[in-house]
């Protein structure tokens, strides 16, 4: 029995590397979050993104915070009798293991009552809540319009 102990225990040190635990995704992430830079005078903006649910479970984005603005809202562009319409998304909900890219002609974050936007390259915080208390914060830059 002694002779197999070395083995077992060198075949053992072999083995658990292969065992590291890895940390799981995060529930919700964003990436490439940018807002163009405003023109001078103008105090909306608009932020793109894309919105990951990394979960097994939906998810539902009730609120935004900022910094740079008290009033944030989801929009989304739709056709609707021939016209192009700009509509507010109240609660959005992802689905599991769902991306959702906030781009031109689609959906978007609208800024209202921008103040001091920063210039471009300059980075600001925004803050998702999310039903059940997840709360998100993502880094938007600044780039030219």
């Amino acid at each position: 029995m002694r002779l197999l102990t070395g083995p077992i225990v060198w075949l053992l040190l072999w083995l658990l590397p292969g065992c590291e635990q890895t940390t799981p995704p995060d529930p919700v992430t964003v990436d490439a979050a940018v807002m163009p830079q405003l023109p001078p005078g103008q105090k909306t903006a608009v932020v793109y993104m894309t919105l990951k649910n990394n979960s097994s479970a939906m998810v539902t984005l009730n609120y935004l915070h900022s910094d740079l603005s008290d009033h944030i809202e989801v929009h989304r562009n739709i056709y609707e009798n021939g016209l192009m319409k700009m509509r507010p998304v109240q609660h959005l909900r992802l689905d599991p293991h769902a991306a959702l890219a906030f781009q031109p002609g689609g959906y978007h974050l609208m800024l209202f009552d921008v103040e001091d936007a920063p210039p471009v390259g300059q980075t600001f915080d925004l803050v998702l809540e999310f039903e059940g208390g997840l709360k998100v914060t993502t880094e938007v830059t600044v780039k030219e319009r």
